[in-house]
């Protein structure tokens, strides 16, 4: 039900709403009562550093009960009993008494109304100052009917003073402060008139007076029943109360520091010098009474506050908390004051920290550094939020960890386990770990697995040893429900609303804390009341302890009896002057600690954590590693992998392992070096442009070449000028641009030709790959031929930069390089290449070659193919930095990239790339193993002739004309057993002419002229040509007129050609007894087919050349070799000429010399720019060869 009123509920006046207040009545005794009453209730509820209460009053025997309030005692003067009682006689003796802090040097402003007026809503008392002024406690003046308006306008002013408030007892009003109508209070009788006080023996009113209480009227209407207190009630308050005096000097002073508390309490004169074995002595472990007790702050009454993290049946908390206070309200204190706590009471071994926090102006800073923070992470934003789960990843694995220890010796949990160890096992120590995480709503808004994660500790980590607080600006455990109850106790500072305060702690007291002081807490456990404390000031400068201070003595007589009371009681002069002595020596000035910049003054933190860094300790195990920011060079990632430098027994390592970064294993608090191993694949590295694809090549190259020998592992790059920086490597034969298609057609050859050969050579040695390397590597093998001794190397590396851009410049090439790696693992060679992401479509089939990967940064994590291509993957993918040298292994574990660069054994400066080859060079013996064989320029066919002669093959039907790449730059033979010719096509100025007459002078230098009889076509005569071809007796016709042409190669087929043929009818026995044919061999030389004479419909002719036509499909039975030249300008018409129609049926080989790009030579090749003299060979049966057409001795037309 409703009620309009309540009866007798406390009525509350705001002293700080007005200047002052008066009390009015004829009977000043029931007005001091109530005064006593409102006195006592000051006291109570305000700390004296808050409040000071001081009386002036022509009868000091009446309030001779104040002096034991520590509110009425000065911080610093004193007399002879002590500390200086507030009781004065008059006005005066007030300001001359306290004059500096009534005017603080004109800093204390007249009085101005409070921006709040709600009582409730009042703030510390150490708050009335304007902005940026402390004026120290608040005052609280009683004018007990004394002195004159003039005199109190002196001490108060005209309209009151800033952090001041005048209460005046009165029998009637007057003029001044605390006079004006809304601040008068009339006194008077519940039953009009007054009745006789009943008092005691000593004349002090009775403690049994009954009669009712007086009303108290404001501006004429009821206002409140008036309190009364009674001197002897009095009395026993104030003595209760005088405990909390201020018994020191020093107490008094560092009461304001906030650290003096902690360090006082724990025994601590200099925290430059600590005694960490006598401050550990108490709680070493779970037997210990102060085991898990840690100091946080002070209580009102200069009491520890402890938080103490047991089982409630053993006298704690509990183990989980919450600490909720608004911006400013000093969380980060009390986290220091936490932190510090621990250190200063427990050694790492027993206790460790982890700090989380997503802002960056955090108490993180202040405690790294200590050995019990194992982890401490701040700033978490956007640049920085990977180490948030990498920091859930390691809690997580260090409860997995600590569970699976428990388990290999038989333990539950950390009890059964410590129970084990302090019987004798040597195990290590599993200390408490309390997880601290500030802001820990913004981390759940952007880290969801954290919710799991604390939910995980709050059901497991009690077992393990693991403990959580949160801290935030408000409390929301709607995202926590399964763990809500297992939150024991709950801090609350100063809160943004009632409500946020209701939520912690189910009142809205926090919400009333100081606004302008941060620090003050209230500690709720369980159903237990409201505990109030204010956390240690760590952050504060610090101040070098005076050793003069401590090591004299002052010899005074103040031991001497003397009565305590009101009354001011000077000291003797001999007292005098040794105060005065030792404040003159005391007055030197405070000295600080700075840093090196002479600037910044060192605070209490600072000093802490250099001490506490610099004692001698076991340091705990550290869950968390430093992430992995700075890349290694290789040879430290190939010293850590082989467990020895890499020149040591230099080349001497089984597979083909080659360590390219360090792999972060947050889960085991392991970072192990990553090798990939290439022994029997491709490997491919995809990233997004700018993520380091080029220095991950290099580092894999460099890598290698730290492993193993040049002999053992070669590499032919295909790549720009950064790639060019590794050239120098002995293993490196060359590195071609991606715009030479020559030099990477002259690698592909290379390859194709390697291959083909170790096919060979493995079919007739009846061994694998496996097998080769064994033989020519392993123990006890010969080191120089595995199969063939022309074989000069071990696995080789077709090394390409950016396959996606090679493959959208040329398709073919890129088919070429994707049948390479299908094919050439299995004869050792291997393709190692970048993408700009993971290949789709026609390219995918790359991708199955391959099973070596390395993942950088890509640019839509969404495609990673790490892993099992879950949603986990994909979550590591965007958990990878955006940076250059970053990556993730198939394990969803982060992979940092090595620098492809050397450590100076002597400086530990790093080698620069371009001279790591020289010191490998050293190492190795050799400069380079091997080199890229490319065509020369020019090359003379006399000397392709000569080294023919010197080397004569078994087949004597053959000739050379040119050198090519397949065959180590040496003759290229054409088989005329297998090949009845050659068609060269190519455009004009290709060297096409040129090719014609090498031919031809290479037939007659391989054969006589019974051997060997040429043909010479030459419609256009061109001269150094056909037309100069000429030697006694080779040449049986030359002709250059289109009917003369005609005559002569009709005459040549029908006359010499057919005959040799076997006549019509003959039986098999009359075909097998029948003699071949005798005579030369006719080679047949065409310049320019495409200038013969087509057929002719009026007057209707054939073709010119129509007659060899037939013989060409017949013409290895006949002795016929035609040899021609076509221009290559109507590339599209080619196939539907008659004459390239019977050459491609007749299965004759091809040179196609210069030609555009765009046109396709077969499935697989394209056409190449080529200079003149340049080609590529295609043969009957379709391998493809680049040529150099030796340079006759009789120079043709371009």
């Amino acid at each position: 039900m409703e009620q309009r009123k309540i009866r007798d509920i406390a009525k509350v006046v705001n002293l700080r709403s007005a200047p002052g207040f008066s009390f009015v009545s004829e009977d000043l005794d029931r007005v001091r009562s109530l005064m006593r009453s409102v006195l006592c209730s000051l006291a109570v509820f305000h700390n004296p550093r808050d409040v000071k209460l001081m009386v002036v009053t022509r009868n000091p025997e009446v309030w001779a009960w104040m002096v034991w309030l520590p509110h009425n005692l000065h911080d610093e003067l004193f007399d002879a009993c002590g500390w200086r009682r507030l009781i004065f006689a008059t006005p005066e003796e007030l300001e001359a008494a306290l004059g500096a802090e009534l005017h603080m040097k004109g800093k204390r402003g007249a009085w101005t109304p409070p921006t709040v007026a709600s009582p409730t809503a009042m703030g510390s008392a150490l708050e009335t100052g304007q902005v940026g002024v402390d004026l120290g406690p608040h005052l609280v003046i009683v004018d007990d009917n004394t002195g004159s308006p003039d005199a109190w306008e002196s001490v108060v002013g005209q309209v009151g003073k800033a952090g001041l408030t005048v209460l005046r007892i009165a029998s009637r009003v007057g003029t001044g402060v605390g006079f004006a109508e809304d601040q008068v209070f009339e006194m008077a009788q519940r039953h009009g008139a007054a009745t006789a006080v009943k008092a005691g023996r000593d004349g002090a009113d009775a403690d049994d007076d009954q009669r009712p209480a007086p009303l108290l009227r404001a501006r004429g209407t009821f206002f409140a029943h008036a309190d009364q207190l009674s001197i002897h009630r009095a009395y026993r308050y104030a003595r209760a109360m005088a405990r909390w005096s201020p018994t020191s000097r020093s107490e008094v002073t560092d009461s304001t520091s906030g650290a003096a508390e902690l360090l006082r309490s724990l025994g601590i004169s200099d925290p430059r010098e600590l005694d960490v074995d006598r401050l550990w002595a108490e709680r070493r472990g779970r037997g210990d009474d102060r085991w898990c007790e840690i100091p946080v702050g002070a209580k009102p009454n200069g009491e520890l506050q402890n938080i103490i993290l047991r089982a409630k049946d053993f006298g704690g908390f509990g183990f989980h908390s919450v600490v909720i206070g608004t911006s400013g309200s000093g969380k980060s204190e009390l986290f220091l004051s936490l932190v510090y706590g621990i250190a200063l009471t427990h050694s790492p071994e027993t206790f460790n920290v982890i700090f989380v926090d997503m802002k960056f102006e955090s108490a993180a800073q202040d405690i790294l550094g200590i050995p019990h923070v194992v982890a401490a992470l701040s700033n978490l934003g956007k640049d920085e939020r990977h180490l948030a789960e990498r920091m859930r990843r390691v809690i997580d694995g260090e409860i997995k960890q600590r569970y699976e220890l428990f388990k290999s010796v038989g333990a539950r949990d950390a009890n059964d386990y410590e129970e084990i160890r302090l019987a004798g096992r040597d195990l290590p120590p599993v200390p408490v770990l309390l997880v601290i995480v500030d802001e820990y709503l913004e981390l759940f808004a952007n880290h969801k697995k954290w919710i799991d994660l604390i939910i995980h500790i709050g059901q497991e980590g009690r077992g393990a040893n693991v403990f959580f607080m949160l801290g935030g600006q408000r409390l929301d455990l709607s995202s926590l429900q399964k763990v809500k109850s297992n939150i024991a106790f709950r801090i609350a500072l100063r809160a943004e609303s009632g409500d946020d305060s209701r939520e912690v702690i189910g009142s809205d007291a926090a919400y009333h804390l100081p606004s302008k002081e941060n620090g003050f807490a209230l500690l709720k456990v369980g159903p237990r009341d409201l505990e109030p404390f204010r956390c240690f000031y760590l952050s504060a400068p610090f101040v070098v302890p005076k050793k003069k201070e401590v090591a004299r003595t002052i010899d005074m007589t103040l031991t001497q009896p003397r009565l305590y009371d009101w009354q001011y009681q000077p000291l003797d002069a001999a007292d005098a002057e040794a105060l005065a002595t030792a404040a003159a020596a005391d007055a030197e000035p405070d000295e600080f600690l700075y840093y090196d910049d002479g600037f910044k003054k060192k605070k209490i933190v600072d000093v802490l954590r250099e001490s506490l860094y610099n004692v001698p300790h076991r340091s705990p195990r550290r869950p968390w590693l430093a992430p992995l920011e700075d890349p290694e060079p290789v040879d430290r990632l190939v010293a850590a992998y082989r467990g020895k430098p890499w020149h040591v027994d230099y080349g001497q390592n089984p597979g083909l392992m080659f360590p390219v970064g360090v792999m972060d294993i947050p889960e085991e608090s392991q970072q192990v070096v990553h090798a990939v191993d290439a022994l029997r694949s491709n490997i491919i590295v995809v990233g997004a442009k700018q993520r380091g694809k080029t220095t991950t090549l290099m580092a894999l190259m460099c890598s290698a070449a730290t492993m193993y020998t040049p002999e053992r592992v070669t590499f032919f790059c295909i790549g720009g000028a950064t790639m060019a920086q590794i050239g120098s490597l002995p293993h490196v034969t060359d590195i071609v641009s991606p715009k030479d298609a020559e030099g990477i057609e002259r690698i592909l050859s290379t390859m194709d030709a390697l291959i083909d050969a170790r096919e060979e050579a493995f079919r007739r040695a009846k061994i694998d790959m496996d097998g080769f390397r064994e033989r020519r590597f392993g123990i006890g093998g010969d080191g120089v031929g595995g199969t063939d001794p022309t074989d000069a190397f071990g696995d080789v590396f077709v090394v390409l930069d950016d396959y996606d851009d090679l493959y959208a410049k040329d398709t073919l090439l890129g088919d070429r390089i994707i049948s390479l790696s299908s094919r050439g693992p299995e004869y050792g060679v291997h393709l190692m290449c970048s993408a700009g992401g993971w290949i789709h479509g026609q390219r995918q089939s790359l991708l199955q070659n391959v099973t070596a990967r390395i993942q950088l940064r890509l640019a839509d994590p969404g495609e990673s193919q790490m892993g099992h291509l879950s949603i986990e993957s994909r979550e590591a993918a965007r958990r990878t930095l955006n940076r250059p040298g970053f990556g993730l292994t198939e394990s969803l574990h982060e992979l940092r990239i090595g620098v492809p660069a050397l450590a100076d054994p002597g400086t530990g400066e790093l080698v620069g790339i371009t001279d790591v080859g020289a010191r490998i060079a050293d190492v190795a013996g050799v400069t380079k193993h091997a080199s890229l064989q490319r065509l020369p320029q020019r090359v003379e066919l006399s000397a392709i002739v000569e080294h023919e002669a010197v080397h004569q093959g078994g087949d004597d039907l053959s000739i050379a004309f040119a050198i090519g790449e397949r065959h180590e730059l040496g003759p290229v033979p054409i088989k005329l057993r297998e090949s009845p010719g050659l068609m060269i096509l190519g455009r004009q100025g290709c060297g096409k002419t040129t090719a014609l007459v090498a031919i031809g002078e290479a037939v007659m230098n391989r054969f006589s002229p019974q051997q060997a009889q040429l043909t010479l076509i030459d419609p256009k005569t061109a001269p150094h040509g056909l037309r100069d071809l000429h030697a006694p007796g080779y040449v049986r016709a030359y002709a250059y007129d289109q009917d003369e042409i005609d005559e002569v190669i009709t005459e040549l087929a029908q006359q010499i050609l057919l005959p040799r043929l076997p006549p019509k009818g003959l039986s098999q026995e009359e075909l097998r007894a029948l003699k071949p044919w005798e005579g030369p061999r006719h080679f047949v030389l065409i310049d320019d087919v495409q200038d013969l004479r087509p057929a002719q419909s009026y007057p209707q002719k054939p073709p010119v050349g129509a007659a060899l036509w037939k013989l060409m499909e017949r013409a290895r039975q006949v002795g016929l070799h035609v040899f021609s030249t076509r221009n290559s300008a109507n590339w599209a018409t080619m196939p539907m000429d008659p004459w390239v129609k019977s050459q491609t049926s007749a299965k004759v080989a091809q040179l196609y010399m210069d030609n555009d790009p765009q046109n396709r030579i077969n499935r697989s090749v394209r056409a190449q720019t080529l200079p003149p003299g340049r080609g590529l060979l295609v043969g009957a049966d379709g391998d493809v060869e680049g040529i150099l057409v030796g340079y006759p001795s009789v120079p043709g037309e371009q």
